[in-house]
């Protein structure tokens, strides 16, 4: 069974994935192959350790919109550490503490296994694929390790590292009052459009008279496009205007016959749970040209991807801050692209992902056990540059540190924004 799943797997890379033609020679096959059929003949090949040879794979394609993962509804559950940490010069900061309650977000980690943490880093190039600090991404690189050396508050101990059943992150989609004049809105991510909608809807009086407004997609992995067009008349000036994103979002869709079944039996099943008219709208036109264009390889859907828009914004708020970081991702990442547009808003934080070089993801899957998700779409600017395109930059840089687990320094930032802004409005 493995056997046959990793040689799908190869085929779709090296087929159907978007990127398939940029990447062609990337990937090693006969290697995990043989390493596959070693864990047969050590008795060690289960869906987890199955899991982690392919995902190690896919690190060659350098494309963090390609995984391989374990349904959440199979009996056989993910694994994680339970904590996630983030470089800072030659140490990693705990930043977050999902299911090993023995540490605490603050807590820093000097060496692991006996290897310093900038020995770690030249170990892992292949795995932490980026070469800044603040931009690693340290998941895979500690499920390889079992000793932590700890530093709490100038008390060092040992830490064995343990396995934990992986959840699904819960979504958060909410507003609050920072004070009597801001408004702070949280989005985890753009994955449940009737749901933004909805958190929209119910506080539309008080985002048309609050005269500030910061909004926090610093952990916004993504979702769909469509989810934040409720949210979009808000970040734009009173009165029409018509707009249009920068030709680095022309893509072609790579319509093989595997993607455009995987596509429409996708959209059917979405359809079954969307309410919001225009969202299914959209996700119907988006069937029909996957049929239209069946088995025809590269193809733009240039009349439903148009880049130009037409927005009737409001009069409040009068100014708005976007929170981006490393983890704002996907259409998270096209969302404050969009606010940029607006002469009312200023970015705050760190560059985004950068993961919509491939996009608009499908989903493989094998005896309701294995997922493979990869993209479908390619920005047709890589022709031209083989250089990572679709990141945003912010217009205010703050570098992480770890001074940030303890201080929301973004939102100290934007709040100093908006008392200037009070006066002075921003005129881009």
């Amino acid at each position: 069974m493995y056997h046959e799943i990793f040689n799908d797997i190869v085929e779709i890379m090296q087929q159907d994935y978007a990127g398939c033609k940029d990447k062609m020679g990337w990937d090693y096959p006969d290697i995990f192959k043989s390493k596959l059929a070693k864990l047969e003949q050590q008795n060690e090949l289960n869906p987890n350790s199955f899991v982690e040879l392919v995902n190690d794979y896919l690190i060659d394609f350098k494309d963090y919109h390609v995984y391989f993962k374990l349904k959440s509804d199979s009996s056989y559950k993910e694994r994680t550490v339970g904590f996630c940490v983030r470089r800072y010069k030659d140490k990693l900061y705990v930043t977050d503490v999902t299911h090993e309650k023995r540490l605490q977000i603050g807590d820093i980690i000097h060496s692991i296994n006996g290897y310093s943490i900038q020995q770690l880093v030249d170990l892992h190039k292949r795995e932490l694929i980026e070469t800044e600090a603040e931009r690693e991404d340290w998941t895979t690189v500690l499920r390889k390790y079992n000793i932590c050396h700890v530093n709490r508050e100038g008390k060092q101990y040992r830490l064995k590292l343990q396995f934990y059943e992986s959840q699904n992150r819960q979504s958060v989609y909410k507003i609050e009052s920072l004070n009597q004049e801001t408004l702070l809105m949280t989005i985890s991510d753009f994955t449940n459009p009737d749901s933004i909608r909805q958190m929209i809807e119910e506080n539309d009086g008080l985002l048309r008279n609050t005269e500030h407004l910061i909004i926090d997609v610093r952990n916004n992995a993504g979702g769909s496009d469509t989810s934040f067009r409720a949210l979009i008349p808000f970040i734009f000036s009173e009165g029409t205007g018509t707009y249009q994103l920068d030709d680095k979002y022309d893509m072609a869709f790579h319509a093989t016959e595997r993607n455009c079944q995987l596509m429409i039996d996708k959209f059917q099943q979405s359809l079954k749970n969307i309410k919001d008219k225009f969202v299914k709208r959209s996700i119907q036109a988006l069937m029909k040209k996957w049929e239209e264009n069946r088995g025809k390889g590269f193809v733009k859907f240039n009349d439903i991807t148009e880049k130009k828009f037409t927005i009737t914004g409001t009069v409040k708020p009068k100014n708005i801050i976007i929170l981006i970081d490393t983890l704002t991702a996907s259409s998270a990442e096209i969302f404050a692209d969009i606010c940029k547009l607006s002469s009312k808003v200023q970015i705050v934080g760190r560059p985004t992902s950068g993961m919509n070089d491939y996009a608009n993801l499908t989903c493989m899957t094998w005896n309701d056990t294995f997922e493979l998700w990869y993209p479908t779409s390619r920005l047709t600017c890589l022709d031209h540059s083989h250089m990572t395109t679709s990141r945003v930059e912010p217009d205010i840089y703050i570098p992480w540190t770890p001074e940030h687990i303890h201080k929301d320094k973004d939102i100290k930032c934007a709040l100093k924004l908006l008392e200037k802004q009070r006066k002075v409005p921003i005129d881009k």
